[in-house]
């Protein structure tokens, strides 16, 4: 786990994940916007925390496997 607070810690990563929740969250926002005829900032909201629950457990899921083989010595 110390890999992924590392990684977590430079806030460069922690910026280029929160800028990917911000582009994953775009086509949610505009798919909300068709779908349910929602209002901007509602759908924006919802959007953007769908995005970071997506990038955040993939980069969650990364950092585990990458330190599973540091220590596995792969």
């Amino acid at each position: 786990m110390s890999y992924f607070k590392d990684m977590i810690k430079d806030t460069r990563v922690f910026g280029v994940l929160v800028f990917l929740a911000m582009l994953v969250s775009l086509p949610i926002s505009w798919m909300l916007q068709e779908m349910f005829n929602a209002g901007l900032m509602l759908s924006f909201i919802s959007s953007y925390t769908l995005g970071v629950i997506i990038v955040f457990s993939a980069f969650f899921i990364y950092a585990v496997r990458k330190e599973n083989m540091i220590e596995n010595g792969d």
